[in-house]
C-alpha cells in the first residue's frame, strides 16, 4: 500500500481524492489544507507520493513544489489543479513535477487517470532509485579491487576510476571521469594512444607490436606492457581487458585492468640470473654433483655423465646403487642412512663406481642431506680419484 499526501485548499475535494484513491485498497491518503502544514507535518517523511493544488493562498502549488525539492529531494509530486494555463504547466515540469493533471470532467476518469499517474510517478522513482543503488554497488564492487580498473563507455568516455589506479596514477576519479579520446592513457602510458581496452577486436599480429605474453580467454584479453608514466617510473603491467555488454546483448563499453608487476619481473630476472650462474659453476665442475632420494636419481651434472659413461636419460633411470661395486655398496648406503636420520656422520669416503663399459672409477665421496623440490634429499659430489689412485 502506498501513502499519498493530498494537499488542497478546498476540504470537500480533498474527501472526494480520499474516497475514489483508498478504493482500491491500493493507497492510503493523508490530507492537509495548507501547504505549509503540510511542510511542517511529520507525515510528509513517510509519504511515497504527493497530489497538491496549484492555487493556494500563502503558498501555492508551484511553491510548495520547490520546497519539497529542497527538503526531500525526487519525492514523486503531481499537480493537481483546475488552472489550465500553459506557463503554470511549464513551471510545474520546469521545477521537477513528475505529471501536470487538470482538473474537471468526469469524477470518476479523472481520479482512475490520477491513481494511474500516482502509479506511475512511484514506479519512476523507485526504479530511479534501484538504478542509483545499482551504479552505487558497481562502483564499491570496482574501489573494492585490488588491482587498478577503468571502464569506457560505447563512444570511449571513462565511467569508471577506481581507487587503485588513482594511487597508481595520481589522478583523482572526478579528473578522468567522462573523458574520452583515450585521455587514460597518457597517465598509465604516458601518452596518448590506444590502450588494451581499444584492442581487444584487433588481430594477434597486431596486438603483438605493442603488448607481449599476450593471451585470448573467451572474451578476456591478457597482455604485458612497459610503459613510461608521466612520474618517471618505468613500470611492466600486466593488463586484462573485456568488452561490457547490455541487456540485449550490445557493446556497451569495456573494462581494463593493471597489475604492476615490475617486482616479479624483476625477481625472476634475478632468479634467473642466480640459476644460470649456478648452472655454470655446477655443469663446469670437475666433481661429479648428484642429488638422490630413495635411492633414485633426481639430478646429475655433466661431469657425472663424464665419469659413469652414461648418457643423461640413460644415469637417470639407473638406481644409484647399481652404480656402485658390491663390496663398496653398503658404505655408501649406511652414509646416506645416518644423514637422512639427522645424524652428523663423517664425510669424505672412497667407493668404486662401475662405468657402463664395465671399469671400476674410485672415486671420493662426500654426502649431505639437503632440502630438494620440498622434500628432504641426499647431495652427493664424487671425485674422480683414479689419477691418485
Amino acid at each position: 500500500m502506498f501513502t499519498v499526501l493530498y494537499v488542497d485548499d478546498e476540504p470537500d475535494l480533498l474527501v472526494t481524492g480520499r474516497i475514489f484513491l483508498e478504493k482500491s485498497a491500493e493507497f492510503r491518503v493523508i490530507t492537509q489544507t495548507s501547504a505549509e502544514e503540510a511542510l511542517q507535518s511529520t507525515e510528509i517523511q513517510d509519504c511515497d507520493a504527493i497530489v497538491s493544488d496549484f492555487q493556494m493562498p500563502e503558498m501555492d502549488g508551484i511553491a510548495f513544489l520547490k520546497a519539497v525539492r529542497r527538503k526531500h529531494g525526487d519525492l514523486p509530486f503531481i499537480l493537481f489543479t483546475g488552472r489550465g494555463r500553459e506557463e503554470i504547466v511549464i513551471q510545474a515540469i520546469n521545477n521537477g513535477a513528475d505529471f501536470y493533471l487538470q482538473k474537471g470532467g468526469d469524477v470518476k476518469a479523472q481520479y482512475a487517470e490520477l491513481a494511474h499517474k500516482i502509479r506511475q510517478a512511484i514506479a519512476r522513482r523507485q526504479a530511479e532509485s534501484r538504478l542509483v543503488e545499482s551504479e552505487k554497488r558497481l562502483a564499491d564492487i570496482i574501489n573494492f579491487l585490488p588491482d587498478a580498473t577503468f571502464a569506457i563507455d560505447r563512444d570511449g568516455q571513462v565511467i569508471a576510476w577506481n581507487r587503485a589506479i588513482v594511487e597508481m596514477t595520481g589522478v583523482p576519479a572526478d579528473a578522468m571521469l567522462g573523458k574520452g579520446n583515450h585521455d587514460y592513457s597518457i597517465p598509465i602510458h604516458g601518452e596518448r594512444r590506444l590502450s588494451l581496452i581499444d584492442m581487444i577486436a584487433e588481430p594477434d599480429e597486431v596486438l603483438a607490436q605493442h603488448y607481449t605474453h599476450f593471451s585470448r580467454n573467451g572474451g578476456i584479453l591478457t597482455g604485458e606492457s612497459r610503459v613510461f608514466p608521466p612520474d618517471g617510473r618505468p613500470r611492466i603491467l600486466m593488463i586484462t581487458a573485456r568488452l561490457l555488454y547490455d541487456r540485449q546483448n550490445r557493446v556497451a563499453g569495456a573494462i581494463e585492468s593493471l597489475r604492476d608487476i615490475s617486482g616479479i619481473r624483476s625477481a625472476e630476472e634475478a632468479l634467473r640470473a642466480s640459476e644460470e650462474k649456478y648452472r655454470l659453476v655446477v655443469e663446469h665442475s670437475q666433481d661429479a654433483i648428484y642429488i638422490h632420494r630413495d635411492n633414485r636419481l633426481l639430478f646429475v651434472n655433466r661431469r657425472a655423465q663424464e665419469i659413469t659413461g652414461y648418457p643423461y636419460d640413460e644415469l637417470m633411470a639407473i638406481r644409484l646403487w647399481d652404480l656402485l661395486h658390491p663390496d663398496d655398496r653398503n658404505l655408501l648406503i649406511k652414509q646416506a642412512n645416518e644423514r637422512m636420520a639427522g645424524r652428523n656422520v663423517p664425510s669424505g669416503f672412497i667407493a668404486r663406481l662401475i662405468t657402463k663399459d664395465g671399469r671400476e672409477r674410485p672415486c671420493e665421496f662426500f654426502v649431505d642431506i639437503v632440502v630438494y623440490l620440498g622434500a628432504p634429499a641426499i647431495l652427493g659430489i664424487a671425485r674422480d680419484i683414479t689419477v691418485r689412485e
